[in-house]
């Protein structure tokens, strides 16, 4: 190899470097961002919660019979599994974003380290040894492959999040529907 195949190789091994770092800072930021989201919704929802609870209380205190106490009780039942299944559509929202988002940033990377091998691989091809152009093109071949599986890996993970968010919703939906026409959770 000449000197200018071994600085090329350096540069493409720092740049790659670089890249993965970089990838890593942006995948933990995507963690961050879907942390905060559950840190912010748990606070609305606590703040909301002790709001209702203390209303609640006044409510309880002012109660003159054990038929209103029951009536009161009763009456609860409803916005509270309302609000709990908005909590968990909000939660399951947040955990199904995450790893799409984690997917375009990691796919996005890929195409950029894959653009920067196939630059390195040319150079090295031009410069290299008469011969190893069929080295290069079977290397080539290869990274196309493996870009093309990982392209077919991440439409599939994505399709799984898909599904799997509107199973869990779907669910959820149902035992609301059901739970709201009885008035109270269905015994087995």
């Amino acid at each position: 190899m000449s000197q200018f195949s071994t600085d090329q190789m350096y540069s493409a091994t720092i740049a790659q470097l670089d890249g993965q770092l970089a990838l890593w800072h942006r995948l933990a930021g995507k963690v961050f961002e879907s942390v905060e989201k559950v840190i912010e919704t748990n606070a609305s929802v606590t703040r909301t919660a002790l709001e209702e609870s203390s209303m609640l209380g006044k409510r309880f205190l002012s109660v003159s019979n054990p038929g209103e106490f029951i009536s009161l009780v009763v009456a609860q039942t409803r916005p509270n599994l309302e609000s709990t299944l908005a909590y968990g559509r909000q939660l399951s929202g947040i955990a199904s974003a995450m790893p799409a988002s984690m997917a375009e940033t990691m796919q996005a990377h890929f195409a950029e380290t894959g653009h920067r091998m196939e630059t390195v691989i040319e150079g090295l091809g031009s410069d290299g040894p008469d011969g190893s152009r069929i080295a290069i093109e079977v290397l080539t071949s290869a990274i196309d492959n493996a870009n093309a599986n990982y392209a077919q890996f991440a439409k599939s993970a994505k399709e799984f999040s898909a599904t799997m968010q509107s199973t869990l919703l779907g669910a959820a939906d149902g035992h609301a529907r059901h739970t709201g026409k009885t008035g109270r959770p269905a015994r087995r």
